[in-house]
């Protein structure tokens, strides 16, 4: 791999660690004053599979650039977590097109024009 492809790999994972961050600090705030108590639980499961990502995943570019698709990339990864074998770590790249994702979960803007 090129040192210039390198740089655009690990630019495009700080983009999608940031937008990770983001999505799970808006599911946050979403919560209100008064959250129900399946709120709460949904938002366990973004935290869960935010902290999944962010400390033990090994994203392949393959991985990064199918989740930056996504308005919401969060929701999208917590999604291929609950659908993929406990046992082994997320294989999110084959699982967004065998769940068909981007007919499920609104795509990043860019996307839709």
């Amino acid at each position: 791999m090129k040192i210039s492809e390198k740089i655009s790999t690990l630019q495009a994972k700080r983009k999608l660690l940031r937008q990770l961050d983001a999505s799970l600090l808006t599911h946050a705030v979403a919560l209100c004053s008064v959250p129900s108590v399946e709120q709460v639980y949904r938002l366990q499961g973004f935290a869960e599979t935010h902290f999944l990502l962010k400390n033990q995943y090994r994203f392949t570019p393959e991985d990064v650039a199918g989740l930056l698709r996504f308005a919401d990339p969060l929701e999208v990864a917590d999604q291929c977590r609950r659908v993929s074998d406990p046992s082994e770590l997320l294989p999110i790249s084959a699982l967004l097109d065998e769940m068909n994702a981007e007919m499920r979960f609104p795509l990043a803007s860019s996307e839709k024009q």
